[in-house]
């Protein structure tokens, strides 16, 4: 028997393989009963089956052995897609020689590259594959010696509401089929196409709820450390404030104080007004710098560039005067060997910020026995300027964050040094203003190295 039977598309929706008994002329004897009965259980048996399984591989056997009684076989093929993977699984009853469980196989794979119409690589990939066939359990075992030199197979589509085939459902029987096989068969490719694509699809949906709550349990990770960085953030704040009111009340209380003495004795004793006027503009000027520092810390923090006044100017000269002014207020720490001149265009009073911010962190956490080593030099791609000093070195930790707005190193924070933790800030934005950039080595072997590198010319590029 060689028949086809349309599917969707005109397509062959059906290969059958052996002469049947009409085409001999022989009259088929009709089903009884019972073989109705036994056939109808394994079909409920089946829908039963396909209901509610997890896995084909172990819902499968059990079907074929429910069938196994009431309709014999030597063996069974199931080919089926899902999405871009394609799946083959077979299953055979005793004492079926493996040369013909290859053979359905490879039937199996014909039948699935014509009826699903496979893509190409798809169809290369079904020739390549290695299946190893499975025993299942049941009471029939086939008379291999009887069946031997016959075809009697059906291979058939899968496919739910007229969509293309996305699979193939083989049997291959033990004597010669009859149009009741077919329609049993054909029963049995109707649940499977519908137990698959049900199953198909509940993956899907278990698969978008996960990701779905993976995703909304990401999300709110992501919500809570934001939220723990904003408590950390205003804790910092309340700390910087604090510092910064104590701070700015030193020079205001300075200035209070001087001006009240100008105002008590200035009229007896005009000699002190020069001395004290003084004190008042130095206190002045120490509180204008707290408040510039802070204002240029937050424009940096909300990503603005700082701005430059770039003139023309000795590098070399502006770091000595620099060092020197540091020697009075710390004493005689700084190691600086005046190189070469080196003139470009910079902001003189950001090169200066940058240096007295590096060159106060190390004498503030750096070893008070060791010279603070600054350096500067010309490279190739403009100068130069370096800071080491001897200590406990700075964790790499720390280092990740040590240079953001209000944050301090753990060994500052336990040590109780005062700061504000805007210095380094400060120092970053200065360089990048003039298109430098900075790094920082620390380790307890080499010391601690702030390198900050610019080009010769910081001028704007119109």
């Amino acid at each position: 028997m060689n028949a086809t039977a349309d599917n969707n598309s005109g397509r062959a929706g059906l290969t059958v393989g052996a002469p049947d008994n009409k085409m001999n002329g022989k009259k088929q004897s009709p089903p009884s009963a019972q073989h109705i009965y036994d056939r109808l259980k394994a079909l409920y048996g089946t829908g039963k089956l396909l209901a509610s399984f997890e896995n084909i591989e172990d819902t499968f056997p059990k079907i074929l052995s429910l069938c196994v009684g009431t309709f014999p076989f030597f063996t069974a093929v199931l080919i089926r897609r899902k999405l871009r993977t394609v799946t083959t699984s077979a299953w055979h009853v005793e004492r079926t020689e493996p040369k013909r469980t290859g053979l359905a196989i490879l039937r199996a794979k014909e039948a699935f590259i014509y009826l699903a119409e496979s893509s190409a690589g798809e169809a290369s990939a079904l020739r390549d594959e290695v299946i190893s066939a499975r025993k299942i359990e049941g009471s029939f075992a086939p008379d291999e010696k009887a069946a031997r030199g016959q075809d009697h197979y059906f291979s058939l589509p899968l496919a739910v509401d007229h969509l293309p085939a996305f699979g193939v459902l083989q049997f291959e029987g033990s004597q010669t089929l009859d149009e009741g096989d077919l329609e049993f068969v054909s029963a049995l490719a109707g649940l499977f196409s519908i137990g698959i694509d049900r199953f198909h699809k509940m993956q899907m949906e278990r698969m978008l709820r996960e990701n779905e709550a993976e995703e909304s349990l990401m999300k709110l990770s992501s919500v809570e450390a934001h939220v723990t960085n904003l408590e950390a953030e205003r804790e910092l704040r309340e700390k910087f404030v604090a510092l910064l009111t104590h701070d700015l009340r030193t020079p205001l209380s300075a200035i209070r104080l001087n001006a009240h003495m100008i105002q008590l004795r200035g009229e007896e004793n005009p000699g002190i007004i020069p001395k004290l006027s003084a004190r008042i503009i130095s206190s002045v000027d120490r509180a204008d710098r707290m408040i510039t520092d802070l204002l240029d810390a937050n424009r940096i923090r909300s990503g603005e560039e700082l701005p430059l006044d770039v003139e023309h100017f000795d590098l070399s000269e502006l770091v000595r005067k620099t060092v020197e002014e540091l020697r009075i207020l710390h004493g005689d720490r700084f190691k600086y060997e005046n190189p070469v001149s080196i003139a470009g265009y910079w902001d003189p009073r950001g090169i200066r910020r940058i240096l007295e911010n590096l060159c106060n962190n190390a004498v503030k956490y750096g070893s008070p026995e060791s010279a603070i080593d600054i350096q500067v030099a010309r490279n190739p791609g403009g100068v130069e300027l370096t800071v080491h000093n001897w200590g406990n070195p700075i964790s790499h930790e720390d280092q990740k964050f040590l240079f953001q707005q209000f944050r301090r190193s753990r060994k500052a924070e336990v040590g109780g040094k005062k700061g504000w933790g805007i210095g380094l800030t400060l120092v970053l934005g200065e360089t990048e203003a003039h298109g430098g950039t900075v790094q920082l080595e620390s380790e307890l072997e080499t010391g601690t190295t702030f390198t900050v590198q610019f080009p010769i010319d910081a001028r704007p590029r119109d």
